[in-house]
């Protein structure tokens, strides 16, 4: 479960989580439907992690670049 929460943490070039899943499936045996609702709730919870880590990392780092995108946003 860990490993498909760093999986969805990890923005890219990780494989995907249903892979590794079944790899775990296929390779150590595990009960099928405890490795599919744990891997689940572990790939939501890194997607969520992910989400708000790169709120706070562009709220902090990015505020440059938020400035020109809000000049170039269409007016309301």
């Amino acid at each position: 479960m860990a490993l498909a929460f760093v999986i969805n943490l990890v923005p890219a070039f990780m494989p995907s989580t249903w892979m590794v899943m079944a790899f775990f499936y296929i390779r150590f045996d595990l009960p099928l439907l405890v490795l599919t609702i744990g891997g689940a709730i572990a790939s939501a919870f890194g997607r969520v992690a992910l989400a708000r880590g790169t709120r706070a990392f562009s709220r902090r780092f990015l505020t440059k670049q938020r400035n020109d995108l809000d000049e170039l946003a269409l007016p309301r």
